[in-house]
């Protein structure tokens, strides 16, 4: 879905359809993160809510704290906001060291601060939190874990054993000097429900995409401050019956609703779709499709996400606003 002044257009990628609602709850905010049918939300760079496109509830937070500008914040929430477990962490890729949290019934946001360096920068992708961690990627594929419940909370960085690029060497946007270095230009995480993390990277030189997987499970136990600890990335060629759904406000993995849609990335782009075998953006039920491996002729949307088509569950059975 993506957002317009107070008009929302709702598409579906696999059946190929739009369709326009007016949603004036929504008017001047920006999608922040989308998950288990709910929609987390900022308007007025501090007034933080829930809404469900579904049912039309609607959830009130506290105001974020002054200094955390939305701009340069990730924020992601642990459950659907109806759950009594529900809490909701923001961090700044240019403040790895800092997060904020609130939790379900709390009246304010609190700052805390991260044990140990992170030493990475921060992916502007939202976190993932898995089984009471969160799991950050960084743009040199390195993945920082915290708990966010932890007394206190601590860093675990896990260095890319094999940097998982088509060439030896990149660097950042604002530091290139070489036009033949790439760029990662865009770079995103989701948990597969298996137990993997799944990620997703996309170049500036090269116009193509590449995803990587990891076993949680195989992610080494720190066995002292200095231990230098790996992940290893393997790549992903085919993602067989799934298709990967990937937006700044919201991504995830999921099983193909048709046997057409198999092996699909939908990215946020109007009415096209990447395939991970051919690299080349096609149209989903029609003959458009690029030449080249380029995203040359497709429009990025910027405030929208994709968000799952399960109802959310509502308090009490009514779907009606209630209070953090």
């Amino acid at each position: 879905m993506s957002t317009d002044r107070d008009e929302c257009r709702f598409y579906h990628p696999t059946y190929n359809w739009t369709s326009l609602m007016e949603i004036p709850e929504l008017l001047g905010s920006r999608i922040l993160f989308s998950k288990y049918g709910w929609l987390l939300l900022i308007r007025d760079y501090r007034s933080v809510f829930f809404y469900s496109p579904y049912t039309r509830a609607k959830v009130e937070l506290p105001p974020l704290l002054a200094e955390w500008k939305p701009l340069e914040t990730v924020l992601c929430f642990s459950y659907s906001p109806t759950s009594s477990d529900c809490f909701v962490i923001g961090l700044m890729d240019i403040r790895p060291g800092v997060f904020v949290m609130i939790k379900r019934g709390e009246k304010s946001w609190a700052s805390r601060e991260i044990a140990g360096q992170a030493v990475c920068r921060i992916s502007n992708c939202n976190p993932v939190l898995y089984k009471g961690l969160c799991y950050c990627l960084d743009w040199e594929a390195r993945i920082a874990v915290f708990d966010p419940n932890g007394n206190p909370s601590e860093w675990t960085v896990y260095a890319a054993s094999r940097t998982p690029l088509p060439r030896d060497r990149f660097v950042f946007d604002d530091d290139r000097h070489n036009a033949f270095v790439n760029v990662v230009r865009q770079s995103f995480m989701v948990e597969s429900g298996e137990g993997k993390l799944v990620a997703f990277m996309k170049y500036d030189n090269t116009k193509a995409v590449y995803v990587y997987e990891t076993n949680l499970s195989n992610l080494p136990k720190r066995r002292g401050l200095n231990t230098t600890l790996k992940v290893t990335w393997r790549r992903v060629r085919s993602l067989r019956k799934k298709t990967l759904h990937i937006s700044m406000g919201g991504s995830f993995l999921e099983p193909a609703e048709a046997r057409e849609a198999g092996n699909k990335i939908y990215l946020p782009m109007i009415w096209d779709k990447k395939d991970l075998h051919t690299e080349l953006f096609q149209s989903f039920g029609g003959d458009y499709s690029s030449k080249r491996r380029t995203n040359f002729h497709v429009k990025e949307l910027r405030n929208c996400c994709w968000i799952q088509a399960n109802r959310p569950s509502t308090l009490n059975g009514h779907n009606q606003d209630f209070e953090w």
